[in-house]
């Protein structure tokens, strides 16, 4: 094949690309016309679209993923963890019932999460704070709290 036809064929992969092997060959074909033309403007350009297909796919993907396998009960469990992770005496937590709390589905597998623990403090009293957690996932049972709120 000429370089003509190898950015053609690679054009026309990635515009019409819905999964990973289809961009895998368009990234043969730029492959091949890289070891004999590299600093072609065209091949640069295609390797970006390549690059930002291939990042449309896999959120694509992780929405599928994030509608099939919800992780609420991962979110308030990662949730309830940072939150013992920030109390002075986490041995005393007494959690909400998780039924008494919320869990918002964001989409995109973040979530919210909202309760409250009843813990003591570094005197010895027993409080009840509120917390709210922002957490997302990034596959199954893969979540981590990117934000967390305490108030007495």
């Amino acid at each position: 094949m000429s370089i003509a036809e190898h950015l053609a064929e690679a054009k026309r992969l990635i515009v019409a690309a819905t999964d990973a092997p289809e961009l895998q060959e368009a990234q043969r074909h730029l492959e091949e016309v890289a070891k004999r033309e590299p600093k072609i403007p065209e091949l640069i350009r295609l390797n970006r679209m390549g690059t930002a297909a291939a990042i449309q796919i896999a959120e694509k993907k992780r929405d599928a993923e994030s509608k099939q396998h919800p992780q609420i009960d991962e979110a308030f469990v990662k949730c309830r963890s940072a939150v013992r992770g920030n109390l002075k005496a986490p041995s005393t937590a007494d959690f909400a019932p998780y039924s008494r709390g919320s869990v918002i589905d964001l989409g995109k597998w973040q979530y919210r999460v909202q309760s409250y623990v009843d813990a003591e403090n570094s005197f010895g009293a027993h409080l009840r704070s509120s917390f709210t957690c922002t957490v997302q996932c990034t596959g199954i049972n893969e979540c981590m709290v990117t934000q967390l709120s305490m108030t007495p």
